[in-house]
This record gives structure tokens, C-alpha cells and sequence, in this order.
């Protein structure tokens, strides 16, 4: 039984810009038998405040 890999991409995308979507088409060519998911965090952690809401984020991921 062949297992599933799983790679994960997170940052706080914000906001998202090519240079991730770059790095997530690389991702998809490179591990081309896994599943590659993009993870947004919910609040950055270097940052006072989020210049982009967390579900603004979470639906321009979606949309790369």
C-alpha cells in the first residue's frame, strides 16, 4: 500500500504575493505524488496586527 505524503506550506501570507505562489508551484513539481497544503496562520507572530484579515488570506490562498 503506497502511503500518502503530505507537504505543508504555511506563513502568514499577508498579503499573498507570485513569490508564494512561485514556491507552491515549485512545491507541486517537486513532490508531483503528494499533497501540498498552504497553511495561513491565523496571527502573525512578527507583527502587531495583520495588514489583511485571516478569512481574506485563507480565500487568496484558495485562489492560487
Amino acid at each position: 500500500m503506497k502511503q500518502e505524503k503530505i507537504v505543508v506550506y504555511g506563513g502568514t501570507f499577508d498579503p499573498i504575493h507570485i513569490d508564494h505562489e512561485t514556491i507552491i508551484k515549485q512545491l507541486v513539481k517537486l513532490f508531483d505524488d503528494s499533497y501540498v497544503m498552504v497553511v495561513p496562520t491565523y496571527k502573525p507572530r512578527n507583527k502587531e496586527a495583520a495588514l489583511v484579515g485571516f478569512d481574506d488570506r485563507k480565500e487568496m490562498v484558495k485562489l492560487i
